[in-house]
């Protein structure tokens, strides 16, 4: 479970992968601003708005992918 703290917008950097007919995402690393590693690493960038508390494993999220996944 991911929090969002303070009514703050939050960029989420993910590895996004196909699974199930599906896709399923995760964090790609810590999301502090000075890390670059998971930024390198992400294929998909998720736009929390304010009013969202938190995001639950299993929850269905919108996600912009940098490039289409194959496979």
């Amino acid at each position: 479970m991911r929090r969002i703290c303070n009514g703050v917008l939050e960029k989420l950097h993910l590895i996004v992968e196909k699974s199930d007919g599906g896709f399923n995402a995760r964090l790609s690393g810590s999301q502090k601003s000075g890390s670059l590693r998971p930024m390198t690493l992400a294929n998909g960038l998720m736009v929390v708005p304010e009013d969202v508390e938190e995001i639950k494993t299993g929850d269905k999220v919108t996600v912009e992918l940098f490039e289409p996944i194959i496979g």
